[in-house]
């Protein structure tokens, strides 16, 4: 069927484990998980114990998926030739699935749409804001839309409606009463969700669930459609998803789990390592007893120094279900350097220059020798707030980069830039976004130029420059008394907003995101910049444009005010960090994302 690959010892234990019995692999990271998935179900194939149509596989991620989708079919390649292929999809991919196909039972729309975290934080905005409240403190906005997704993700991750909270009737302090006034807020929310035949993540589960666990004919159907199942990254569930997959398949079904509660790191969100502990008694053997265990601890990624420190922290956080991964032999060692530094920019630097010094050193133990691409390298942070001050480090140095997340692309400036003449342009002045602009790289003007103009222009504040502006421009022989040049640049800031205002109203959003770059000149000082930054530039700046380009609402076209709430809730410091999957390009930079991101 394929390429012959000489399992190890521990990997042939587990491809050809009984068929008929649940098993839980205790994989750690860098154990070849994946390769020995697809062996053990080519092994089940070629024992006639399964047929390739009917096995399930459910990953975390979809950039997972698609790995695991593509090693069965390179192992099965005969198979696959003729259409017969397992199912691969995600967790939420499989919820979202049953719901299509059997959401008719409790009167779903067949056509329901998913909603992004992005989408949902605008729709529990026009929510919060069509509602009156007592005891909700509406000061600061975004505080509470975090505090509703918050609680949604609770209640949501196990299985609870808003209506299952306390009312107000039965508060016993201020904090209940806020939070039954959230419930009441996500109740809405819920209501408005199914008017649009939309459904956001946490939904998938919980409705994918109530199918399931009320109609015997769904689960005897999905049952019976799926002889094997395997679940990979089980560590990463939440308690909603451990529920699902139990309701259907922990009656001696043969389900492999294959995961590692030393990465779990998406707690955050919900996930919990009990899941994979509780694995054996979850998923008994037909016979009622606990199902086995068996390790992967052989690693393929790193070498003896690597893994001898990750085995200590292993050891150190009480997480005892690997045993100590070893180096196979082919692995080439590697170092393992920290470093202290007395701010973050001394520790951005030294980032810099610790790359530069990696991409051209020769002698590299690599592929094909020579000095190491920028685009085998990446940084990677805890949030996105911290990758800015590095990404100017690099730069700084002529380091090519590519933010790979919405959340932090917004704040480089090449897109910092574009972004505020959006704001202007649907907003005015309210943002703020004028002063970006006036102060940025284009016009170059000075805070004490500013104060002249709207000294000038009697009433106006420093929230109205757009204001002073518009009176200079209609004053122009007795305006502000400002130097020739910063005149000029005021002048020609005021034609071309006007111009791009007058525009903007029959162009799609990339046309207008195109034409603001066109206008601005804004491609023309990209191509002057030396190569390194030049190359992010583009990079970054194309990222955003494919954002623009693709977007679409929930409700009607379209349309500038929608996509600026968008990238609002993307902004925002509490949300922002892993609302978008990350995006790395196959240009030769280094790619600069979050540890979530990276493992996602």
């Amino acid at each position: 069927m394929s390429e012959t690959i000489e399992p190890t010892p521990e990997q042939s234990a587990i491809i050809r484990y009984d068929p008929t019995k649940p098993l839980r692999v205790a994989a750690g990271a860098g154990t070849g998980k994946t390769s020995t998935i697809a062996l053990r179900l080519e092994w089940l194939i070629g024992q006639g114990a399964v047929e390739p149509e009917t096995t399930l596989g459910i990953t975390f991620t979809v950039k997972a998926a698609e790995e695991l989708q593509h090693r069965l079919m390179t192992q099965l390649l005969e198979l696959a030739e003729d259409g017969r292929v397992p199912l691969v999809t995600t967790y939420h991919g499989f919820a979202f699935s049953i719901v299509q196909e059997f959401g008719g039972y409790l009167g779903l729309d067949q056509q329901t749409r998913v909603i992004t975290p992005g989408f949902g934080r605008q729709l529990l905005l026009e929510t919060l804001s069509e509602g009156r409240y007592e005891h909700l403190d509406l000061s600061h906005v975004r505080g509470r839309i975090e505090e509703l997704v918050g609680l949604g993700s609770e209640l949501s991750n196990h299985l609870y409606r808003p209506q299952d909270l306390s009312n107000p009737a039965d508060a016993l302090n201020d904090i209940e009463l806020r939070r039954s006034e959230l419930a009441e807020v996500l109740a809405r929310y819920d209501l408005k969700k199914r008017a649009l035949s939309a459904v956001d993540f946490g939904d998938m589960i919980a409705v994918a669930h109530h199918i399931v666990a009320t109609i015997p004919r769904v689960r005897t159907e999905l049952r019976r459609r799926f002889q094997l199942v395997l679940l990979d990254e089980y560590q990463d569930t939440n308690a909603a998803q451990r529920k699902l997959l139990t309701s259907l398949f922990s009656e001696g079904h043969p389900v492999t789990a294959v995961g590692d509660t030393g990465q779990t790191i998406y707690e955050w969100r919900g996930a919990t390592a009990r899941n994979f502990d509780a694995f054996p008694t979850d998923f008994p053997d037909p016979d009622g007893n606990p199902s086995a265990t068996l390790q992967l601890t052989t690693n393929y990624r790193s070498g003896t120094s690597v893994l001898d420190l990750a085995n200590q922290i292993r050891k150190r956080t009480g997480e005892q279900q690997v045993r100590d991964l070893v180096a196979a032999p082919s692995n080439p060692d590697a170092e393992v350097a920290t470093a202290w530094f007395h701010s973050a920019v001394d520790e951005a630097n030294w980032i810099a220059q610790e790359i530069t010094r990696v991409h051209e050193e020769e002698g590299i133990e690599r592929s094909g020798g020579g000095a190491m691409r920028w685009s085998d390298i990446a940084v990677l942070f805890r949030k996105n707030a911290h990758i800015d001050l590095v990404r100017q480090a690099l730069e700084a140095e002529g380091i090519p980069v590519e933010v790979a997340s919405i959340g932090a692309l917004v704040h480089v400036p090449e897109v910092a830039q574009l972004h505020a003449w959006l704001q202007l342009l649907e907003r005015g002045d309210l943002d703020g976004a004028v002063l970006r602009i006036l102060l940025g790289p284009r016009f170059r003007l000075g805070i004490g130029d500013i104060a002249k103009l709207v000294g000038w222009n009697e009433g106006s504040t420093t929230t109205q420059v757009l204001e002073a502006i518009e009176a200079a421009a209609n004053n122009a022989a007795s305006g502000p008394d400002l130097d020739v040049e910063i005149a000029r640049r005021v002048s020609q800031f005021w034609d071309e907003y006007r111009t791009l205002l007058i525009v903007a109203q029959g162009l799609t959003l990339g046309d207008l995101c195109r034409r603001i770059l066109d206008t601005t000149s804004a491609w023309i000082e990209i191509e002057s910049m030396h190569d390194a930054a030049r190359l992010s530039a583009r990079l970054n700046v194309y990222r955003f444009l494919d954002l623009a380009e693709a977007w679409s609402p929930l409700e009607g076209r379209p349309s500038l005010a929608a996509f600026l709430d968008y990238l609002d809730s993307l902004l925002d410091e509490t949300a922002a960090d892993e609302m978008e999957a990350a995006h790395v390009g196959s240009e030769d930079a280094v790619a600069l994302l979050t540890v979530h991101r990276a493992k996602g």
